[in-house]
């Protein structure tokens, strides 16, 4: 999960035309990432709801929501980090992202991270 973090600190730094665009991409993988890595080792779920979950990310998100201390605030953050990138996926072929959004969006997965694993960075 450190590596998603790391990997958007280098496309952050370097001068590519969507940059931005590709981070924030990487940002929610490694967000979606660490989800279902919390759900499977650290609240133990079983596989079977596992299994009947993993492929939608609301249901996720809810079973993650039940047992974690992430603020509302910053389930309503994650909620419009997501929304944008689904835009950008299916919808909007030139949106630009701007460099504070990346940054706001890197902090608040450092922060969830650390709420669901303890990752310090």
């Amino acid at each position: 999960m450190r590596d998603g973090v790391i990997a958007t600190d280098l496309l952050y730094k370097a001068h590519l035309a969507q940059k931005n665009r590709i981070a924030l991409i990487v940002l929610d993988s490694t967000l979606e990432i660490a989800f279902k890595d919390y759900l499977v080792h650290v609240k133990k779920i079983g596989r079977d709801k596992f299994r009947k979950i993993i492929d939608y990310r609301t249901e996720v998100i809810k079973e993650v929501r039940l047992s974690t201390q992430v603020s509302e605030e910053d389930w309503g953050q994650l909620e419009y980090y997501y929304k944008l990138r689904c835009d950008l996926i299916h919808e909007k072929a030139s949106a630009v992202i701007p460099d504070k959004d990346i940054v706001n969006y890197r902090a608040l997965v450092e922060r969830t991270l650390n709420q669901l694993h303890g990752l310090q960075f």
